[in-house]
């Protein structure tokens, strides 16, 4: 009864040993979780990529806005100085008449250094 026992229990641990997975099966779980790990970290680093995009176009969207906004802004302040200096009235003096002025020039019998075009000089 002795052998019997022992013999089953020989048959038993060479099923259960038998039964496991092989190196070659051990080997192929292996690969297919760093494979799939690997695809994971792919995923998650295009999605990165993809939300880093997204959010250097909306930064550039806004900074285009922002000096648009600050266009419009120097305008409207621009026009409302316009508006503001234009509602007063010119006065004669502020007026200035445009072009050289002929009264300047020397006439016969001043004593200014420079004659009028045209003019003979005097001798003295």
């Amino acid at each position: 009864m002795k052998k019997i026992v022992l013999l089953v229990a020989a048959i038993t641990s060479t099923m259960i040993i038998a039964c496991g997975p092989s190196a070659e099966e051990i080997a192929a779980k292996e690969k297919a979780k760093q494979d799939s790990i690997q695809k994971v970290e792919e995923e998650r680093m295009m999605k990165e990529a993809e939300e880093m995009a997204a959010k250097a176009k909306e930064d550039s969207i806004a900074q285009a806005q922002a000096i648009q906004d600050s266009i419009v802004k120097a305008e409207e302040e621009a026009a409302a100085k316009k508006s503001k200096s234009g509602s007063k009235p010119k006065k004669k003096a502020d007026v200035k008449p445009e072009g050289p002025s002929r009264t300047s020039a020397t006439k016969e019998g001043t004593d200014n250094s420079k004659p009028v075009r045209g003019q003979a000089t005097k001798v003295k």
